[in-house]
């Protein structure tokens, strides 16, 4: 008997978790460049703040796809990937201060914001898992 793609139990492995935090950092790019892309940002003097931010949410995906793509087989590789991983987690701290300037300079709507906040937040929480997941796989 088949099983709904919804309802699948899928074990939260170290590689799941790499998949799931790189796929929500492409999510968070995609959703960032959709509200970066609206009137509100596109106004003349208004859009050095919405490049930052599509900046720096651009750096947590590479960031994050990048040590993705590394494969631990020495010491050195791991040193790589763990700064890459703590690399795209700072960003996020970064993006949700641009977007909290962003929400008091340009007077967005809340619950717009409060989304945006809480995507990156959970990205992050991803991204941390993934983070102590791997520190914990190559002791």
């Amino acid at each position: 008997m088949s099983v709904n793609a919804g309802q699948r139990h899928v074990p939260s492995t170290p590689q799941n978790m790499q998949c799931y935090a790189v796929d929500a950092t492409l999510s968070l790019l995609c959703h960032t460049l959709n509200n970066c892309k609206n009137k509100v940002f596109c106004e003349e003097g208004k859009t050095r703040i919405a490049e930052r931010i599509v900046d720096t949410a651009t750096e947590i995906y590479m960031k994050a796809y990048a040590a993705n793509k590394i494969r631990v087989t020495n010491q050195t590789m791991r040193d790589a990937r763990s700064i890459r991983q703590t690399d795209a987690i700072i960003h996020c701290n970064e993006l949700i201060a641009l977007i909290n300037a962003a929400k008091r300079i340009y007077h967005l709507r809340r619950g717009k914001t409060e989304f945006w906040v809480q995507k990156i937040i959970e990205t992050r929480e991803l991204l941390k898992r993934w983070h102590v997941a791997d520190a914990k796989r190559y002791k």
